[in-house]
């Protein structure tokens, strides 16, 4: 049933996996609005919904596709206010890099391109964990560019196994080469070359992370997601516990089940970086607890919500509204 007072938005979601059913299913509860969902291949979450309407545009994640679709989709609707909506990395930098054209047909609820590149950037993200004072894990920072450094050089000051990954989620989306992992987990330094090396000879060209090995099951890890209003204040926090992680290559670190926790510590590290910087909007933190301690570090954030953003909304707080 419709909310009598649901907004005059249709919520337009670049996406098509279990986080765009998600904030879609949200929007639905709280308003009965029935969001469109661009997809870049079908999914039978969202093809499947009668709460949505899935649209399915292949190689919407290229620039021209997806400026072209979007266009289309202003002129469609343009007796609407049009809320834009990333699911994934790549199509949340594509909407704030092409900001000046999408604002005159889209809201656009996501931070400026230099703050994005600050944070999502995780070398980057881990020099401002140690400004602030959020612990983070020791980590040596790889240029993986073709003329870059070199995978044999590498000296790590810690021990393996050791977990390497990019520092631009949104950069390795595109990179394609054979044994491509979300996240690598290497027990030697033959190992670590090899990946090293492989990367290297692939599209992506930034950075690459080597980190120590924090211990612990999917169980020690922890998901954090805020919302800070307009003037960068933190005024919401939701903290959970992951249960279980999906074990895909490129799914490493999605959770697939969650309970809500409560931590005041990592809640009170999370509002001090995103004050510190200005943030606005939503934002979802990966943290991980050392079962040998009790300490934990921080391992990204993601400027949008979570994949498993839908934890939230099942919890009494709708993430639409």
């Amino acid at each position: 049933m419709e909310n009598i007072d649901a907004p005059d938005v249709l919520p337009v979601i670049l996406g098509g996996d279990i986080g765009a059913y998600s904030l879609a299913r949200a929007f639905h509860e709280a308003y009965g609005i029935v969001p469109l969902v661009l997809s870049q291949a079908a999914c039978h979450m969202c093809g499947d919904s009668s709460i949505l309407v899935n649209r399915v545009v292949p190689h919407l994640e290229r620039p021209a596709v997806l400026l072209s679709t979007l266009a289309n989709t202003a002129e469609c609707f343009s007796d609407r206010p049009l809320l834009l909506l990333g699911c994934g990395d790549w199509y949340v930098r594509l909407i704030v890099e092409n900001r000046a054209v999408l604002e005159k047909s889209f809201i656009i609820p996501y931070i400026g391109e230099d703050l994005l590149n600050r944070l999502t950037e995780k070398d980057r993200f881990y020099e401002l964990c140690a400004e602030v004072g959020v612990p983070a894990p020791r980590t040596v920072v790889f240029d993986a560019s073709a003329d870059g450094d070199d995978p044999a050089a590498v000296i790590l000051p810690f021990p393996f196994p050791v977990v390497a990954k990019p520092a631009s989620s949104a950069a390795y989306h595109y990179a394609d080469f054979p044994g491509k992992q979300k996240v690598f987990f290497l027990r030697d330094a033959a190992e670590l070359r090899a990946t090293l090396a492989a990367v290297q000879s692939s599209r992506y060209e930034g950075k690459f992370l080597i980190q120590e090995m924090i211990p612990g099951d999917d169980t020690s890890m922890r998901i954090l997601t805020t919302y800070s209003d307009q003037n960068g204040k933190v005024r919401f926090t939701s903290f959970g516990q992951t249960l279980l992680e999906d074990m895909r290559p490129m799914g490493v670190g999605n959770p697939l089940a969650i309970v809500s926790r409560t931590d005041e510590t990592i809640v009170a590290e999370a509002a001090r970086l995103l004050e510190a910087v200005g943030y606005t909007g939503f934002a979802n933190f990966d943290i991980k607890v050392d079962p040998r301690d009790g300490s934990h570090r921080f391992f990204e954030i993601n400027t949008r919500l979570g994949r498993s953003n839908y934890y939230v909304t099942a919890a009494g707080d709708n993430v639409a509204r």
